[in-house]
């Protein structure tokens, strides 16, 4: 797509659907990316073998792990239950 009502307008309307996104919606992908982000940190470590010192580390780090998941999936079935009603 290009000349007049190509790109430009396509970037147009994404910039006003961004500033049109509210606070909640905003900060549900921040947090995401954030929980995202610390899976991912917390992967490097152990697949580096830095963090972990023993079993009961290891446990712990893959509890965080676990925990962090856990709030992505009820992200999504919140998501799941507002989008039905």
């Amino acid at each position: 797509m290009t000349g007049k009502g190509g790109w430009g307008n396509l970037t147009a309307l994404l910039l006003f659907g961004q500033i049109m996104l509210n606070y909640q919606n905003l900060f549900e992908i921040e947090l995401k990316k954030l929980i995202i982000s610390e899976q991912d940190r917390i992967k490097d470590n152990l697949s580096n073998g830095l963090s972990v010192v023993d079993f009961a580390e290891y446990r712990h780090q893959v509890g965080k792990l676990l925990g962090l998941k856990s709030a992505l999936d009820l992200c999504e079935e919140t998501n799941s239950i507002l989008s039905k009603r």
